[in-house]
């Protein structure tokens, strides 16, 4: 602890001040905590004193990052830098601080102690995040909206989507399934990403995992910690947390757009209302690309009888006949066999 007379001098200089203020020892022990600190943290003095302020104050799994950020601050000469850093509070909420740090030794003192001053900037940077995340979904919107009007497929188209979501989240895998009609599967997209199976691999039931279970229900799912969720099929022996949403045309699922984070807790509702956007976005590139296929598919079909009718009107040997009709009919279908 300060003793006394640092003390008064400390409450005359800090108690009344507008911003946070502590006093930490080296061993990061809390030896004077101001009323400004107090009040928006709802922790008392007897609370905090003596205790370490990154036990207290910072979440577990920060708690070792943060250890040595503060190492590096008294140890390698940094003191009077910002650094912004996330603290809980009383409540359990969450707040964010930038904070300065300064050396403080006085002649009285046999220990080093460092004052913090926090500035609370929660509202400023969950405004600057809400800003962020707004410019980000029009940024994808826009790309796959851009990316519908010059793909020339739905390989194509797919494989800008799943390159857009890097842009949002930092995954260890993600990408789309889309449902095998032939085989009542879902099928992994070849553009999917992180994760690397052999063809017959690619292939899940619609029932099965996370992707199956949203396939199934036709609605978006989060799931904070799959270690604790029973729908979760492990692919990924890296994956902690997924958030995964259906793709639906006309109120038909097609596919399911799928994110898997090495990081528990890592998604958030927000994540899920961006997700959907995407996947309803998505869902009518992948129309219009199919419509375009299929008038494409038609006007070939069309031009092959034309060509055929043309080529066979003045053939009157039967082989001969069936030849030129085949080599018409292998440029648009591929087969295998062709019996007539």
């Amino acid at each position: 602890m300060v003793e006394n007379n640092n003390c008064i001098q400390v409450n005359s200089t800090f108690d009344h001040l507008p911003f946070l203020v502590m006093l930490v020892n080296d061993d990061a022990e809390i030896v004077y905590v101001n009323s400004s600190l107090m009040n928006i943290t709802g922790y008392t003095s007897n609370e905090l004193l003596g205790k370490s302020w990154i036990k207290k104050m910072i979440e577990p799994d920060l708690q070792e990052q943060i250890k040595v950020f503060f190492n590096d601050y008294i140890h390698d000469k940094k003191q009077g830098k910002d650094f912004i850093v996330p603290i809980k509070i009383k409540n359990g909420k969450s707040l964010t601080i930038k904070w300065n740090i300064t050396k403080s030794n006085g002649k009285d003192s046999p220990t080093t102690n460092f004052i913090c001053i926090g500035d609370n900037i929660t509202s400023q940077m969950n405004n600057e995040a809400s800003l962020k995340r707004q410019l980000t979904e029009l940024e994808i919107l826009h790309g796959i909206t851009l990316s519908a009007t010059r793909s020339h497929s739905l390989d194509e188209l797919l494989d800008d989507a799943t390159k857009l979501l890097t842009s949002v989240f930092d995954l260890n895998n993600y990408g789309i399934y889309l449902l095998d009609t032939q085989e009542n599967k879902l099928q992994m997209h070849e553009s999917y990403q992180g994760i690397t199976h052999k063809k017959e691999d690619r292939f899940i039931p619609t029932t099965e995992g996370i992707v199956g279970h949203v396939f199934t229900t036709q609605k978006p799912y989060l799931c904070a910690d799959v270690s604790k969720d029973t729908n979760y099929f492990n692919f990924d022996d890296k994956t902690r947390s997924e958030a995964a949403v259906p793709i639906q045309i006309h109120d038909k699922t097609i596919g399911v757009i799928n994110a898997e984070s090495s990081i528990l807790h890592y998604f958030s509702q927000s994540d899920i209302d961006l997700l959907t956007t995407f996947s309803s976005t998505l869902a009518t590139a992948i129309e219009k690309i199919q419509l375009f296929e299929s008038t494409q598919q038609q006007a070939k079909e069309i031009s092959l009888l034309y060509e055929i009718a043309i080529a066979t009107s003045s053939i009157l040997e039967s082989e001969k006949l069936i030849a030129t009709v085949y080599e018409r009919i292998k440029t648009i279908l591929p087969m295998d066999t062709f019996v007539i």
